[in-house]
């Protein structure tokens, strides 16, 4: 128990400095690049003198090192300030936003699961076949594919050409007046679509790492052992040999969780999703530096969380990664 109360305590301090210097550098590189908000209001008939007042107001007009510290003691505090597009608490601007990315990421999550770890073990079970070498190259394949690509193809192909799947947004127009059973199959047929994709585009990556997981896993005594006691060999992959891989799947698993909270950004964008990346997205543009930093941060913490989960897990079955 000590062990593992100094493995979280040394985790979490590391996780905690790497966060400061990925909030650091964000600030300086959003800072550093050429222009800023005032600039997007190119009405003529807005005089200087009202540009430079806006600077006042925003804090662009003091030295850059006296901004980050000023920036630096505030989020300290909890205070990430108020976005200057929204006109409210950039925190409270992702906290509307971040259940409808929660969402995408929960229905993808076990839809990559379940493909790539079928993909996986149909390829493992096919060692060298020409079975294998087509799940292999279709892994591959799908793991390649540009997400925004995919995402559009599937628009095209199941939006335009069929049309089962609605193309974009949450909710139809004018769901807030349906029942809450049609409200639900409204936002799951939404949803149907931008999480296949998103799930699509993560299990070519993963059906690889089962293959070889499982292929260690095959040469190891005990599945020799097993296959000559006469046990069937879906019994071998999938209760013996399967049992063997799990630890680090689920760290892999656990890893790729908050990565779809982060990282659906091209999904939420292509689909006009209103979830955290196409918010992030739009403050980019805007350069809204207080909710660009404020979803960097929640990026940070989601994917440093679900690392230190994941070792968690790790280290709970393997006393070997605790001594490490």
């Amino acid at each position: 128990m000590a062990s593992l109360s100094r493995f979280v305590v040394r985790r979490a301090a590391a996780a905690f400095v790497l966060l400061l210097l990925v909030l650091t550098a964000t600030f300086f590189l959003l800072h550093l690049a050429p222009g800023d908000p005032t600039q997007l209001l190119d009405n003529p008939r807005i005089p200087p003198a009202q540009r430079a007042h806006l600077r006042e107001i925003y804090g662009l007009d003091r030295p850059l090192a006296v901004q980050y510290l000023s920036w630096l003691r505030a989020a300290a505090r909890g205070d990430w300030g108020d976005s200057w597009v929204h006109h409210r608490p950039a925190a409270r601007v992702l906290a509307e936003a971040f259940p409808a990315t929660a969402l995408l990421a929960a229905a993808a999550l076990p839809l990559e699961a379940a493909l790539g770890l079928a993909l996986g073990v149909a390829a493992a079970r096919r060692r060298g076949a020409w079975g294998d070498h087509v799940l292999r190259t279709v892994s591959l394949v799908i793991y390649a594919l540009p997400t925004f690509w995919l995402g559009l193809m599937a628009i095209l192909a199941f939006s335009v050409r069929w049309p089962i799947f609605p193309a974009s947004h949450l909710r139809s127009v004018g769901a807030g007046e349906l029942g809450p059973l049609a409200a639900a199959l409204d936002v799951a047929r939404h949803l149907a679509l931008p999480a296949l994709v998103l799930a699509v585009t993560n299990a070519g990556g993963l059906a690889r790492f089962v293959r070889n997981s499982l292929l260690d896993t095959f040469s190891q005594d005990y599945i020799r052992t097993a296959r000559a006691a006469g046990i069937s060999e879906r019994r071998v992959v999938w209760v013996h040999a399967l049992r063997n891989t799990l630890p680090p799947l689920v760290q892999v698993l656990g890893l790729q969780l908050p990565l779809l909270l982060s990282g659906s950004l091209v999904i939420e964008v292509v689909f006009s999703w209103p979830g955290v990346g196409r918010l992030a997205y739009d403050a980019v543009l805007t350069r809204d530096y207080p909710l660009v930093l404020a979803a960097t941060a929640l990026a940070g913490v989601l994917v440093v969380l679900g690392t230190l989960l994941a070792d968690l897990v790790l280290a709970a079955v393997d006393p070997r990664v605790r001594h490490a």
